[in-house]
């Protein structure tokens, strides 16, 4: 068993525990871990995006970091103008991003039935954490949170996006088997990880599912992908040296983040931080799920992790 998936047991069985307790105090500890599992690990596997997309100190990567911060300008100005467009786009790059970083080890990634695997897999999570938490997602129609349409239309349908979904990844599993394109134990290792996220998902509140998959299930693997990379193609042999790639722009996001939170709690209004939480997340996923994609497509040294 990978350390990923036996840490990802490990904290779901201890915090399952922990939540059974009931206790007021306690919960607020464990979600309070879970806000610096995503702000340390979580934002973290984003924060050598530059080193992917392989720029070059100096001007090249002034250029591509401008570039990288238009994007979430962009898109933080389509939350405002329209924020269920923005919420589609998001869930949908967030899908694919997720199934990508799962499965690009196995699948030829030019192909379509690979993408397909991709976008269903992804899916499949995100429809779970709707499907089992549709009673708390009912707080993102109050107040000022502005994706009504999109929540309610989801928490409604989540079941049939999720059979959907569903069939589409295992037609698409056992096409690339039938075509000798992926081993079959590859099907029962993700049936297996699904399990597990599914099992999460039920017996958590979604904060706390999501962050669990998050940081254990997407974003260690990927910093393991890249630490893969970072060994073969810039010669990085220790943690130390690794480490010190992501310290510059997680320091910025994580402080960014902070303040930004902060402002939101000064000024008075704290019923919006959950949304301009999301905004947040989304306006650095969009650029980051793109830079992820042009990575998977060229890097050939990524180990099946």
């Amino acid at each position: 068993m990978k350390a990923h998936i036996f840490a990802y047991i490990a904290v779901n069985f201890v915090l399952l525990h922990l939540v059974s307790l009931q206790n007021a105090t306690l919960d607020q500890v464990i979600y309070v871990l879970c806000t610096i599992a995503i702000l340390t690990l979580g934002i973290a596997h984003g924060a050598i995006d530059n080193i992917l997309y392989g720029t070059k100190p100096g001007k090249s990567n002034m250029q591509f970091i401008g570039k990288y911060v238009i994007v979430i300008f962009l898109f933080a100005a389509l939350w405002i103008l329209l924020p269920n467009l923005a919420f589609i786009i998001f869930l949908i790059a967030s899908a694919y991003h997720f199934g990508q970083s799962q499965l690009t080890d196995y699948v030829q990634k030019s192909r379509v039935t690979s993408k397909l695997l991709f976008f269903s897999w992804g899916s499949i999570v995100i429809l779970l954490l709707f499907h089992f938490n549709s009673h708390s997602f009912l707080g993102l129609q109050e107040g000022h949170y502005q994706v009504n349409a999109t929540t309610n239309h989801l928490i409604q349908n989540s079941g049939y996006y999720l059979l959907g979904s569903g069939t589409l990844c295992a037609t698409a599993f056992l096409y690339t088997i039938k075509k000798n394109q992926l081993n079959i134990q590859v099907l029962f290792k993700e049936l297996y990880v699904l399990t597990l996220i599914t099992f999460s998902m039920y017996l958590f509140p979604p904060f706390i599912a999501f962050s669990l998959f998050f940081v254990f299930i997407h974003s260690y693997r990927v910093v393991l992908q890249e630490f893969d990379y970072c060994q073969e193609s810039l010669e990085i042999r220790s943690l130390a040296e690794f480490i010190k790639l992501f310290l510059p722009l997680t320091t910025v996001s994580v402080v960014g983040t902070i303040a930004i939170i902060l402002l939101v709690y000064g000024i008075g209004k704290t019923e919006v931080i959950p949304y301009v939480l999301l905004i947040l997340l989304s306006c650095l996923t969009i650029p980051h799920a793109l830079v992820m994609d042009r990575f998977y497509k060229f890097a050939s040294n990524i180990s099946k992790i």
